[in-house]
Parts: C-alpha cells; sequence; structure tokens
C-alpha cells in the first residue's frame, strides 16, 4: 500500500507545482490586466489561494516524510496520505474560485479536482 500512496503523492506534488504557477500567473493578471476581473476581489481571493498552496505543500511534506520513515505504523501513514489529498482537493476549490473572479471558468487551465 505504502508505494501506492508513494505513487499519489508524486501526483500531488505535480499538482501543488502548478497551482504555483497557477498563483504567479493570477498575480500577473492582477498586476497587468485589473479590468479582466474584478480586482478587489481577485486580490482579496489571492492570499487564499496563497494559503491554502502552503497548507497543501505542508501536508504532502508531511505525508512523505511519514511515508519515507518505516517505524511509522500503516493507520498513521494513511491518516497522513488522506490529510495530504484533504490538502490537495481544498486548494482546488480555492483555484477554481480564483479563476472564476480573474477569467471565468475557461480563463486558466487548472489541475483537476482531486476526489475528496
Amino acid at each position: 500500500m505504502a508505494s501506492l500512496w508513494q505513487a499519489g503523492l508524486v501526483v500531488m506534488r505535480e499538482y501543488a507545482d502548478r497551482v504555483d504557477r497557477i498563483l504567479d500567473d493570477a498575480q500577473k493578471t492582477i498586476d497587468e490586466e485589473p479590468a479582466a476581473s474584478d480586482e478587489d476581489t481577485a486580490k482579496d481571493a489571492l492570499p487564499h489561494l496563497e494559503e491554502a498552496f502552503d497548507d497543501a505543500v505542508e501536508a504532502i511534506n508531511a505525508a512523505t516524510d511519514c511515508l519515507e520513515r518505516p517505524d511509522q505504523p500503516s493507520s498513521a501513514r494513511g491518516r497522513c496520505y488522506r490529510e495530504a489529498a484533504d490538502g490537495l482537493a481544498e486548494l482546488a476549490k480555492h483555484c477554481d474560485s480564483l479563476v472564476v473572479h480573474l477569467r471565468g471558468t475557461e480563463g486558466i487551465d487548472l489541475p483537476p479536482s482531486v476526489p475528496g
């Protein structure tokens, strides 16, 4: 089971990397094209997305650490993995919300939502 979780964490890390690029794109959009969106709403949403990103990366790192330590019981490994997946799902919700504020649902390429 641990190898399946490790493979899942690799995918989560890839999603987090894409979100990091989305954060950069969102900030550029706010800075360069304020008329493309409700600027105040987007500026308000961006810090929430950044916080969700930090939380998701922290959960992914904790799950990776837990899986790399063979002394951790399977239940702890599973809990850490679920927490990482939950953090990524929350991050996806923030991404969806920000995209709607910035350019509509087709504006920025988002990672697919993660099942909760």
